[in-house]
This record gives structure tokens, sequence and C-alpha cells, in this order.
């Protein structure tokens, strides 16, 4: 990903925090105070968002298919919960989730 926008004089990780501080903002446009809501990310990838996710909502819980990208998000957020799943159903119940 660097590679693809180094030519803008910025690191990965500034346009990371951006989009999720654009994203935390519409969250509570709709849901309000999100301290205690539970988030899940489905196609969480390696959980690069998560760092800065984590700090608004209650719990974060990652999906995704590729297994290697779960551990790699695991190592990375012990704070956050992952599941692998195989892209076709969810494995939680309805309505675990508020966002």
């Amino acid at each position: 990903m660097q590679d693809a926008i180094g030519w803008l004089g910025q690191e990965h990780d500034v346009f990371l925090r951006i989009k999720a501080e654009h994203m935390i903002a519409l969250a509570e446009e709709r849901l309000g105070p999100l301290s205690g809501r539970r988030l899940l990310d489905l196609g969480c990838g390696v959980g690069l968002m998560h760092q800065h996710l984590g700090k608004a909502f209650g719990s974060i819980t990652g999906t995704d298919p590729d297994d290697e990208a779960v551990d790699t998000a695991r190592i990375s957020n012990p704070s956050v919960h992952y599941e692998r799943f195989d892209g076709k159903r969810l494995p939680f119940a309805d309505e675990s989730f508020d966002a």
C-alpha cells in the first residue's frame, strides 16, 4: 500500500486514521455514544483499522475468510476478537452487533 500512496508524502497509517475518524463520526451520528457498542468488521483483513476504531467502540470483532490475515490480525490487535468464516454464512447470531 505504501508503494501506491508514497508519492503523496504520507504514511499509510495517516489515511487509516482519517478513514477511522470519519467512520466513527458517521457511527456516532446514527448510534449515539459508541463506548458500549459492538462493531463487526466484515472482511477485516489484517486488522489495520482496529487500532484506530478500538478507541471509540466497546468491542470489535473482525472476520475474514483468509486464515493468514486473521492470524496476523490477532497478533497485532490482542484486544479484538477475530473469527474466520467461509464467506457464505457469518458465525454469529442475529443482532450480535450494533454496527
